[in-house]
């Protein structure tokens, strides 16, 4: 086997893993919403928000890196809210997932929690492009993904963030 066969074998087996990773995140983020779907806001508790965005932010920091992406999260204290604790996870870890995936290198994503009318609010803020005004009107939407977008992902992301903000009786809104 000659050298171009073995790049090209590589660079086959690169693909493989790769379309294996997107198919595995569309799964996980599927059963994510059939599980949504089904599930009434029971068993709520009492979550440290603040918390939940340090471990998340944690644990998306080597992939944020790898894209060069900045992850902070702001000054406060502690944010405790009823909820529950695996889903509002997931909440940030969508969030800022489509953040580290979707605003390009060199930017920076800051999460910050803070209480206003007796509600916590949770607020993710990038430095990135943005979007035009009729994609942002989408993009909620399941399977919906913005034109001319390069970064993978399954377009069920923000539509699980929705559908987790509506369990905890909250509201969602995206701006430029």
């Amino acid at each position: 086997v000659g050298f171009g066969a073995l790049s090209e074998m590589a660079r086959a087996l690169e693909q493989a893993l790769q379309g294996c990773q997107r198919a595995s995140h569309l799964i996980a983020q599927l059963l994510t919403l059939a599980r949504l779907e089904s599930s009434a806001a029971t068993n709520f508790e009492t979550c440290d928000l603040r918390q939940l965005a340090q471990q998340q932010i944690s644990e998306l920091a080597p992939s944020a890196w790898e894209q060069g992406v900045q992850l902070a999260l702001a000054e406060g204290s502690s944010v405790p809210i009823q909820g529950l604790a695996t889903l509002l996870e997931v909440l940030l870890r969508n969030l800022l997932d489509n953040a580290i995936r979707y605003t390009g290198a060199g930017t920076e994503v800051v999460v910050s929690l803070a209480y206003a009318e007796n509600k916590a609010i949770l607020t993710v803020v990038d430095n990135g492009r943005g979007l035009p005004a009729e994609e942002l009107a989408k993009i909620t939407e399941r399977f919906y993904r913005p034109a001319n977008t390069t970064a993978t992902g399954s377009g069920l992301g923000l539509s699980i963030v929705q559908r987790i903000v509506e369990l905890h009786a909250g509201s969602l809104r995206i701006t430029q």
